[in-house]
């Protein structure tokens, strides 16, 4: 929690969880621990390509992950801003 971004106030920190045989698990290349607020889906995530205005790839990582977390975020900032 001492490292940015975790340590900003207003930060949600977000881990990473892959699904395998009906379960989730913490990603193996996601961080963890008390620092992280929540965790979302981030591996195997079929995205847009950076470079590439027509292609899509599977990627992962906690960047895969965090879109997720948004989406919730202002869903439930426009319920109770």
């Amino acid at each position: 929690c001492d490292y940015s971004p975790a340590s900003a106030d207003l930060a949600i920190s977000v881990g990473s969880t892959t699904y395998s045989s009906s379960t989730d698990y913490v990603s193996w290349f996601s961080n963890y621990g008390t620092c992280v607020q929540i965790y979302a889906p981030g591996t195997s995530i079929y995205s847009a390509k950076a470079g590439d205005s027509d292609g899509f790839a599977t990627m992962s990582g906690t960047s895969m992950a965090c879109p997720h977390v948004s989406g919730v975020a202002a869903l439930m900032l426009s319920e109770q801003p």
